[in-house]
């Protein structure tokens, strides 16, 4: 929270970054319902099994006694009584097999849409809009509160659209039906939900289109990132060709290149960009000495990422492009 209200002299107010809390999410996973098995066994109708019983017993009606005939008529009429009975019972389990397929896709869509629902909505919560986060700027708990130990870290928001997604399923996915398996497969990406882009160190994201599209999104990553994550791990640089598309960014903290100067991380002119390197280099070494010199113990220091803008053509420049 801000310690006070009234700025300095330099327009900055002292502010004191409370710890984050994490809140505890518990994801409720969808099990795979598992299609009935066919039956264990399905007989079928041998015409040798049957017509050698009917030969013997007309040979022993003609030999011994016609009476005999009834006896050798009793297997082959079993035997077609089994088969039409396993027949009856296949079409049964087919009929019922379809009818449980229906029962479980109304089921496992449900599931889904509410799964899904949930997925957006906390979506919503890690990526909050610009109008929110402009309010977090005005001194809100929440301000620099992603830390790079913090998964979420350099995570920005480039907008709203179909983002992939997984859906919780647990079990045999090979045990289920085809239906269930093109039904989970078909909320592989959620729609209307923030669309994260990843901007750690190394990463790199260009931007294409018209001017003014171009330079409001891009506006929005860069208020993303400066409200995010404080000026203590985040050190931003803008190299541009239209400063006054880019004047508002000289009051954040994280353009601050040196503090005693009072110099921003800001190149408007194409002379300016080589001084914009080697104050960014000096800033970084000498918060690297304070940082050793203020540590007792020989741990790793840790420099601040920088998020580099460039709104310049200087990078088709042949030769002597300083970028």
């Amino acid at each position: 929270r801000p310690l006070r209200a009234v700025p300095s002299r330099r327009g900055t107010v002292a502010f004191n970054r409370p710890p984050r809390r994490v809140a505890r999410r518990r994801t409720e996973t969808i099990v795979y319902p598992e299609a009935l098995q066919p039956p264990s066994s399905t007989s079928r109708l041998s015409v040798i099994a049957l017509v050698v019983p009917l030969l013997f017993g007309i040979t022993m009606a003609v030999l011994i006694h016609p009476r005999m005939a009834l006896f050798a008529l009793l297997g082959p009429v079993m035997m077609l009584g089994g088969w039409l009975e396993d027949r009856r019972r296949t079409r049964k389990h087919v009929r019922d097999a379809a009818a449980q397929d229906v029962l479980d896709g109304a089921s496992l869509r449900a599931a889904l849409d509410h799964a899904a629902a949930v997925a957006v909505v906390r979506r919503h919560a890690d990526h909050p809009s610009v109008a929110e986060l402009a309010r977090w700027a005005c001194g809100a708990t929440r301000l620099w509160e992603r830390r790079p130990h913090h998964d979420d870290f350099m995570q920005l928001n480039a907008g709203y659209g179909a983002a992939p997604w997984r859906p919780p399923m647990e079990g045999n996915p090979g045990a289920a039906s085809a239906a269930t398996r093109t039904l989970v497969a078909s909320y592989a990406r959620l729609p209307r939900g923030p669309v994260p882009i990843e901007l750690a160190a190394g990463r790199f994201i260009g931007v294409a289109g018209t001017r003014e599209d171009v330079t409001a999104l891009a506006r929005g990553l860069l208020l993303q990132a400066a409200v995010l994550q404080g000026p203590a791990d985040l050190q931003i640089a803008v190299v541009t060709d239209h400063p006054e598309d880019w004047a508002w960014a000289m009051w954040l903290p994280h353009t601050v290149g040196d503090t005693a100067a009072d110099r921003r991380l800001l190149a408007p002119p194409p002379d300016e960009r080589s001084r914009l390197v080697a104050m960014r280099g000096t800033t970084e070494s000498s918060r690297e000495g304070v940082r050793r010199a203020a540590t007792p113990t020989p741990v790793q220091p840790s420099t601040p990422q920088t998020l580099l803008v460039l709104d310049t053509s200087c990078l088709a420049e042949p030769e002597g492009a300083p970028l």
